[in-house]
């Protein structure tokens, strides 16, 4: 018998027993499944979002060069490798923005003049003498840049904007009936100061996006608007069990209003008090216009509102609305020193 290892006897005794008369059973295996809160957005269903909108994914690498990261992000001092495969890549990537900013220009040099990425990823900061407190939160960037939509002979070729960036970001917040995000000023090194705005989700900043510096465009070569986003990944995907609300069969009741604010009293300021005070009743607030230019103080700016109340359990009198218009406008003006437009 050519008998040398274990395997040669578990042979001899399967043949001599006879092959036919082994069973031939499939193996089973205990699986155990894990829960998936139902409160979550799968990251799945955020890629195909921005796919729908015209993006597509990018992969880029963790590490890029010293130059870069401090250009993008400079008062945070970049992890180093100890053994780097090259000076362009000495150094763990304390943002996706620099990854994403090569893969457009990448695409620039090539004639490819609408572009939209995205990517998800971690970020790195911390200190190479700390490796075990880096902070490695996971984040979702993007980038757009050229005509709002394809060419084609039935619409014209608009460049996308601010605005175009902010819808993106609203639908992927509203993928599971998450917090509205509101807006403040944003003060980003790589982003245009008046063209940017952090993204705030229950009082936290959660990201950033706007239009990339002039002085960075002309550096870096772009040879137009460039875009771009950086989203705390965690607070996209999170979400709210939906919760039935029943539909009031009462009327709603809607007064507009054009108040005078200061130039740089941001709008978001208006609504956090108009909702604090407008009562329980109070069902949306939207904004229709703008305005500064002539008949308004140069210091000053018109915002005109609407207000929208509706009650569930009746109709709502004149003398209720009234009441809550004054305790909104009243609010206004002794926080804000916001009156009504004469």
């Amino acid at each position: 018998f050519d008998i040398a290892i274990e395997a040669d006897l578990i042979e001899e005794v399967a043949r001599i027993y006879g092959y036919e008369n082994i069973p031939a059973n499939m193996p089973t295996a205990a699986v155990n499944f894990t829960p998936v809160a139902e409160a979550q957005t799968s990251i799945q269903t955020m890629r195909s979002t921005l796919v729908a909108q015209g993006y597509q994914e990018a992969i880029t690498y963790s590490f890029i060069d010293k130059e870069s990261s401090l250009q993008f992000v400079p008062d945070v001092e970049p992890v180093p490798l100890a053994n780097p495969i090259s000076a362009e890549m000495g150094v763990m990537r304390p943002s996706l923005i620099p990854g994403l900013m090569k893969a457009y220009l990448h695409n620039q040099n090539r004639q490819q003049s609408r572009v939209r990425l995205f990517e998800t990823g971690r970020r790195f900061i911390g200190s190479v003498d700390a490796l075990d407190q880096l902070d490695q939160q996971e984040r979702l960037a993007g980038l757009i840049a050229g005509s709002r939509e394809t060419e084609a002979w039935y619409h014209n070729s608009d460049s996308v904007d601010f605005y175009d960036v902010k819808s993106h970001i609203e639908a992927l917040f509203a993928l599971n009936d998450g917090d509205k995000p509101s807006y403040e000023r944003a003060d980003v090194v790589y982003l245009h100061p008046g063209r940017s705005a952090k993204v705030m989700i229950a009082g936290e900043e959660v990201g950033v996006f706007g239009e990339l510096h002039p002085q960075f465009a002309k550096a870096l070569g772009c040879n137009q608007a460039v875009y771009l986003f950086d989203l705390n990944l965690d607070a996209v995907l999170v979400g709210k069990l939906p919760v039935y609300r029943p539909v009031s069969k009462f009327p709603e009741v809607r007064r507009d209003f054009a108040l005078l604010a200061d130039r740089d009293t941001p709008v978001v300021s208006l609504q956090n008090i108009i909702t604090e005070h407008a009562g329980d009743a109070f069902k949306a607030l939207s904004v229709f216009d703008v305005y500064q230019g002539q008949g308004i103080d140069d210091t000053k700016k018109s915002v005109a509102l609407g207000l929208t109340w509706q009650h569930p359990s009746h109709t709502l009198s004149e003398d209720e609305i009234n009441k809550s218009v004054e305790q909104v406008l009243a609010a206004l003006e002794e926080q804000l020193g916001v009156v009504v437009r004469g």
